[in-house]
């Protein structure tokens, strides 16, 4: 028997098969038929050809084939005795190796281990990568599927769960074991960089009779917040026209310069002061919570405050003192009040509600 293969056009290919009883021709006009043609004409390459080719033109057909192959590797792994995944004795838990289970497997079902590689990473991992174990234990996991003896991994997994404090006991809820809530209260105190140095005649002052003209912004003070305005304006420009910060960038200052400058770039200090059992969606566990530290933290002198504190967190921290400071508000004293706080929103999360607004 003799083969001839010719291409009278570019659009079609003559095939011809030579018998003993005589000669049986085909025209090849299939694209994907034609280059497999041109591979047997060339003698390079050829099963490589055939494959991309199949790949191509009908991608089931070599999807078939390649489950006939996984089924056949499948079936000779796991007969009994044939594979590591098989075998749980006290050398094989204890003498586990991923690079041994890897040469095992190899050694039965190449085809699979291929596969798996290509679902998990593009460059075949290396032992033990994580992605080398992903491999394995889907490996591990599929087969067993097959044949439930192979389940050396299911026995690890089990072991480690065991030992690892989990039970092979169900949760059981009843009204009378329901699921334990904490809710705990985590405290720092924040050092100010800066004391203010507090004016005594700010609070003895009768605000009402002050003089309006305390109140409109001398000719200093009007010049010095146009000096402060053009800063910012300046800044924005530069910041914001690539062709002005290109040139202005590095000569001017980033910020406008005062007499606390050098204390903003210190670094915090801060003193935990423990956790607090108190749930803060309960008012009376902040109403207890607040007097424990109103009478640990608050200035007093002769039971009455001396200055109040800020008391910053969260807008739901936030929320929950206001609520609390609100339902003594009938008290007697400004203590009892809980006025020794000054309930606030702390920079970083004004700034993340800030950007959450921001489209």
């Amino acid at each position: 028997m003799s083969t001839s293969i010719k291409f009278p056009t570019s659009n079609l290919a003559n095939v011809s098969v030579y018998y003993a009883s005589g000669k049986k021709s085909v025209e090849i006009t299939n694209d994907a038929h034609k280059t497999i043609c041109k591979a047997f004409i060339r003698g390079k390459g050829v099963e490589k050809i055939i494959v991309d080719s199949i790949c191509k033109a009908n991608k089931s057909a070599v999807i078939h084939g390649a489950g006939q192959i996984l089924k056949e590797e499948s079936q000779r792994t796991c007969k009994r005795g044939n594979s590591l995944l098989q075998r749980k004795d006290y050398h094989n838990f204890f003498g586990f190796h991923w690079k041994d289970m890897y040469d095992d497997l190899s050694r039965t079902c190449p085809s699979l281990l291929e596969l798996l590689s290509s679902v998990v990473c593009d460059i075949p991992p290396a032992p033990p990568s994580k992605p080398f174990v992903h491999i394995m234990l889907a490996a591990a996991v599929a087969l067993h599927g097959r044949n439930q003896e192979m389940s050396l991994m299911h026995y690890f997994t089990g072991f480690i769960l065991t030992h690892g404090g989990c039970t092979q006991r169900d949760i059981e809820r009843t009204s009378d074991r329901k699921t334990l809530s904490l809710h705990l209260f985590n405290m720092y105190a924040i050092v100010d960089r800066v004391v203010p140095a507090s004016s005594t005649n700010s609070l003895t002052e009768n605000r009402p009779e002050l003089d309006n003209l305390k109140f409109i912004p001398s000719t200093q003070e009007q010049e010095l917040l146009l000096k402060e305005m053009t800063f910012l304006c300046a800044r924005s420009v530069i910041e914001n026209i690539p062709q002005i910060g290109n040139l202005f960038h590095k000569i001017y200052p980033d910020h406008l310069e005062h007499k606390y400058s050098r204390f903003a770039g210190l670094k915090t200090t801060q003193y935990p002061l423990g956790l607090y059992d108190c749930n803060e969606t309960k008012t009376a566990d902040v109403v207890q919570l607040l007097k424990k530290l109103t009478n640990m933290y608050v200035p007093m002198k002769d039971d009455e405050i001396v200055e109040p504190v800020f008391f910053g967190g969260d807008r739901l921290t936030d929320e929950r003192v206001q609520g609390a400071q609100q339902a003594m508000s009938n008290a007697g004293s400004a203590k009892e009040r809980l006025e020794g706080f000054i309930s606030k929103t702390e920079d970083f999360h004004r700034l993340m509600n800030f950007l959450e607004k921001c489209p």
